[in-house]
């Protein structure tokens, strides 16, 4: 027995046979056989007004891709018309792109059909509004899986197989507005769809009614189990792909961590094979070797060491010191155990965020071996020291990093560290006051305080001095419309080309120039 009140719900029937079903009120005798009722709780409120979000976000980025696409205005209504020729009359109102996409928006997209301006985006190749209806379509998709799971649509919609007519009931514990109740609908006969719907079923929505059974702490208790055992299946599915994902993933580890084993054993079998090669028979002193000749091979050893270096990538043989390692440093600070290795005039060292160690060379039997302390291995190569020390741990006094990331020299162009015009720790102020008394074209480069990868140019112009930004973006520099590989490429060009206002880069400024005048 049902009684007026202000629980809502919403009545679908689905018949075999295609007729329209008619709409049922609360004086009905009878009911259909096999009534199934569905919970819509507010709280899913918030699902479906995400959902018509995603929409109206793709929705204006497909449109801003179609405008900026230069879409034909006249090609585009005709091919309009030609796709849907019931919004001829509307498009007679449009005046250009934009409204006609307006149109095609509002009368025939919705949340479930976004045919017609796919077939827009298609006929007129407008490549970056397809990547937008793709993603929009996969959340979608997902979330209509997400809506039947919570809604076990499968488990009622298959109770009862058999049956030939079958009416589901939307139970809504909340008044939903006209424009909700419609993406509602959609979305729920979409969903519905997926879930069950035979062969020659329809849905249709008949009527808002107000009904209130006479228990009503049972429906209430009724529609708190669904929800529970709902919400437990859903936990229950999501843990089970957290598994399968988890399983996945770490068969792929061992696979590439195989990869990288045979990769590694092959690398150093080739080296160990290229010394044995390579060796040079050392003569035992007395027996006729002299200073000069163990000179020699030394220094033929050195070279072939250096020779090596220069084809890995983290080698950065233009950094002599350990501010110009530092100046590469800090653009990696926040990756622990990002690296180079660097030589000056006395050995090579190790450099890493955040620290520098020398790598000895030992000579043993004869042959110079690498270590970076003396309680550390030994290897006949740097390269298989930094292969080493890439796998495990480095482990000295307070130190314990293993190596993560190569920095490449590709990446990094640092020979501004050198240049005379850099300032490293000059600000915009201090510049202006260094230029203060010099001539048109005097300059100085520094680091912007806007921040990281960002530099000014300070420059000389009549009797101001002008601030000109450029940037750092996968080892190279950015001006205007103009790009170098690297900073001194960048200096160079516009002390040959004017960079504003006519006036070149002619007289490099720093602190030392300042003192020496």
């Amino acid at each position: 027995k049902c009684f007026p009140s202000n629980e809502e719900f919403i009545k679908v029937r689905l018949e075999e046979d295609g007729s329209s079903s008619r709409a049922t009120s609360s004086t009905d005798s009878t009911l259909p056989t096999g009534p199934v009722e569905i919970p819509i709780r507010k709280s899913m409120s918030e699902d479906f007004s995400s959902i018509r979000i995603s929409h109206g976000r793709m929705m204006y980025n497909a449109r801003k891709a179609i405008r900026n696409h230069q879409v034909d205005f006249d090609e585009l209504i005709d091919f309009t018309i030609s796709c849907s020729s019931d919004i001829e009359e509307k498009l007679d109102k449009s005046s250009d792109v934009a409204s006609v996409l307006r149109v095609i928006e509002k009368n025939e997209c919705s949340l479930i059909d976004t045919s017609l301006i796919s077939a827009v985006v298609e006929e007129f190749r407008v490549t970056e509004a397809e990547r937008y209806i793709e993603e929009y379509k996969e959340k979608l998709r997902e979330f209509c899986r997400s809506i039947s799971v919570t809604l076990c649509l499968k488990e009622k919609f298959e109770a009862n197989p058999s049956l030939q007519c079958e009416t589901a009931t939307y139970v809504f514990d909340w008044r939903p507005d006209e424009k909700k109740l419609n993406d509602i609908t959609d979305i729920l006969s979409k969903t519905s769809a997926l879930s069950r719907i035979r062969r020659g079923m329809r849905m249709e929505i008949e009527e808002l009614i107000l009904y209130l059974t006479a228990n009503k702490s049972g429906i209430l208790n009724h529609i708190d189990q669904n929800a529970a055992l709902a919400e437990n299946k859903r936990e229950i599915e999501y843990l089970q792909e957290q598994i399968s994902s988890t399983s996945v993933q770490l068969l792929m580890k061992r696979e590439e961590n195989k990869k990288y084993k045979t990769a590694i054993k092959d690398e150093i079998s080739h080296k160990e094979k290229k010394l044995l090669e390579d060796e040079v028979v050392l003569v035992v002193k007395g027996q006729g070797e002299t200073e000069d000749e163990e000179k020699l091979i030394k220094e033929s050893e050195n070279l072939d060491t250096l020779s090596s270096l220069e084809m890995e990538p983290w080698f950065h043989e233009n950094v002599k010191d350990k501010p110009g390692a530092d100046a590469i440093l800090e653009d990696f600070k926040h990756i622990p155990g990002a690296f180079i290795v660097r030589r000056n005039i006395l050995k090579y060292f190790l450099s890493f965020v955040i620290h520098h160690l020398g790598i000895s060379e030992i000579n043993d039997e004869g042959k110079i071996n690498y270590r970076i302390s003396r309680d550390s291995p030994s290897f006949v190569s740097i390269v298989d020291l930094i292969h080493h020390y890439c796998l495990y741990h480095i482990n000295i006094d307070q130190i314990s990093q293993r190596l993560t990331v190569p920095i490449s020299k590709n990446e990094v162009s640092l020979t501004y560290v050198t240049q005379p015009w850099y300032n490293k720790n000059v600000s915009r102020e201090s510049a202006e006051y260094m230029l203060e008394r010099e001539e048109d074209g005097a300059f100085l480069v520094r680091p912007s305080s806007e921040g990281h990868n960002t530099w000014a140019i300070s420059l000389v112009i009549g009797n101001s001095v002008c601030h000109l930004k450029f940037f750092g973006k996968g080892g190279q520099f950015e001006t205007g419309n103009s790009t170098f590989d690297s900073m001194v490429e960048l200096v160079d060009f516009y002390k040959q080309n004017p960079i504003y206002a006519d006036t070149k880069l002619k007289y490099p400024i720093n602190e030392e120039i300042l003192r020496q005048k």
